[in-house]
């Protein structure tokens, strides 16, 4: 004898109850220089779901270039695996993001009100070719219009929590040294280790895969107020700087030295590259009382050329993004055409244009 199969109570409730449909992004509206906002909406605890609101907004000409006049902060972070693997809530429907992303968000979120924030993978309809050129040839005034940068290196360490702390606890000494050495000082004051040991934890906190991204170097160039953040702690991109490059100063023949030469020869150079790029723009910053090495070569340093190579080892999804990411700040010779942002055409192509 069969017996039919009859499903409970409950799994009918289940297939009975409607699925939310996925999010899917409306067409831009205004002009071509409009762009989407996230409002990334507060949340009493950081396992609290990820809700938000998109909007849109222009760039507004009449108030010295900025997107909207009310501020907003803007995202640098790494994608990680491309492939989206957690969901958050946009409108009220369901759209998958990188895990990489909701870390940050969860991260950045505000408990007692919404966040205005712009981050890549969300605001760009990904899948829409022509709004991605039109958005890549946008970045550098997205990322300059924000009130802040955030970069967000991924989830708080041991280490990242020490450095970080420590960078912040020693804020006001950090900005009266005039030496590496009083740098040094203050931060092992603050943090009760010795300069090999803070110097270790830095190194893990450089050698993260946020630092090889190719993109990071124009967000940071072109940011007015870059903040580093691991997990929820987070500290000024001029602390951060001066501290590293203070902590990884050493000898050349002491032994294992070279193992630092590099994340820090890289963060040193994105620190004088952004000043240069600043002052270009007729931004005057004070030269930093500690001694840093010298700037000034990298005032003749950002052509096309010289950045591509100083860049190599950089990494980048797309490898046309290795053009793309500083065409927009590299210095160019007037007879010169501007760099076209088409992901329709070959590496091949980009590269001999």
């Amino acid at each position: 004898m069969h017996h039919k199969f009859e499903l409970s109570s409950v799994i009918r409730t289940i297939l009975a109850f409607p699925r939310i449909p996925s999010y899917t992004y409306k067409p831009l509206d205004g002009p071509l220089s409009s762009i989407r906002l996230i409002l990334l909406q507060p949340a009493p605890y950081l396992t609290s779901p990820i809700r938000c609101r998109l909007i849109e907004t222009p760039w507004n000409r009449g108030k010295g270039g900025v997107y909207d006049g009310q501020g907003y902060v803007a995202l640098s972070y790494t994608w990680g695996n491309p492939q989206p693997q957690s969901k958050v809530e946009i409108d009220g429907r369901s759209f998958r993001i990188t895990e990489n992303l909701e870390r940050a968000l969860r991260s950045m979120r505000l408990q007692r009100k919404e966040l205005r924030l712009w981050a890549d993978s969300i605001c760009i309809n990904q899948d829409d070719v022509e709004e991605r050129n039109q958005h890549v040839r946008q970045m550098r005034d997205i990322y300059s219009a924000a009130e802040q940068t955030t970069i967000f290196l991924g989830e708080a360490t041991e280490a990242s929590d020490i450095v970080l702390h420590a960078i912040k606890d020693a804020k006001h000494e950090l900005s009266e040294a005039k030496t590496r050495n009083a740098v040094v000082k203050s931060l092992m004051k603050v943090s009760g280790l010795r300069r090999t040991e803070l110097a270790a934890k830095a190194l893990q906190v450089l050698w993260r895969p946020y630092w090889m991204r190719m993109w990071i170097f124009q967000e940071i160039v072109v940011s007015h107020n870059p903040w580093v953040q691991c997990g929820s702690v987070r500290v000024p991109w001029d602390d951060f700087c001066q501290a590293m490059v203070a902590l990884l100063h050493s000898d050349s023949n002491q032994f294992g030295a070279g193992y630092g030469i590099e994340p820090k020869r890289r963060l040193e150079d994105i620190f004088w590259e952004r000043r240069s790029w600043r002052h270009a723009q007729g931004v005057v910053q004070s030269v930093p009382n500690w001694d840093m090495a010298s700037g000034h070569e990298f005032e003749n340093r950002m052509n096309l050329l010289d950045l591509l190579v100083t860049k190599r080892g950089s990494e980048a999804s797309d490898s046309r993004d290795m053009v793309f990411a500083i065409s927009g700040i590299a210095t160019k010779p007037k007879e010169w055409d501007p760099v076209s942002i088409t992901y329709e055409k070959s590496p091949a192509l980009v590269y001999m244009r």
